[in-house]
């Protein structure tokens, strides 16, 4: 893998929206039906933050072990926000930064996925550990040369 190569490249043009004033059980039926973990959060076009799967399980665990009656919590689903489960910490990265740029920020960040924007900061993508892995997987393995001292 060329690591100079546009991030764009890689990056996964299918992700999921939600706004900040949707209720969570959205956000639940989303991670429910679809194989994502990372659910973005715009307003007015813009990325204002991210929600996990990890995370709103963790919300999500905590509901369900202060109410036990299932119908109470298919209520607080409703009620809940998005803006009371959402990370706001958002990092991003342009299409066109190298892929190597984003491995450095995944590492160093600890971020499993990072927004992907345009030059307009237009949200147009997504790149997780996962898709550089995937497009590392794809490639023919190159026969490595050891040098004795």
């Amino acid at each position: 893998m060329n690591l100079l190569m546009p991030v764009s490249t890689l990056m996964s043009r299918k992700f999921h929206v939600v706004t900040e004033s949707d209720n969570v059980k959205l956000v639940k039926e989303i991670f429910d039906r679809k194989l994502v973990a990372h659910i973005l959060v715009m307003r007015h076009e813009r990325i204002v933050g991210t929600i996990t799967r990890c995370d709103f399980f963790n919300f999500f665990s905590g509901l369900t072990k202060q109410f036990e009656k299932t119908t109470l919590t298919q209520s607080l689903l409703q009620i809940y926000k998005v803006s009371d489960v959402m990370n706001t910490k958002v990092t991003f990265i342009e299409s066109s930064d190298p892929i190597q740029v984003a491995l450095e920020m995944l590492r160093d960040n600890i971020f499993a996925a990072l927004p992907v924007i345009d030059e307009q900061e237009k949200l147009v993508g997504m790149v997780t550990a996962i898709d550089i892995v995937k497009t590392l997987a794809k490639e023919k393995a190159t026969e490595l040369h050891f040098s004795i001292f």
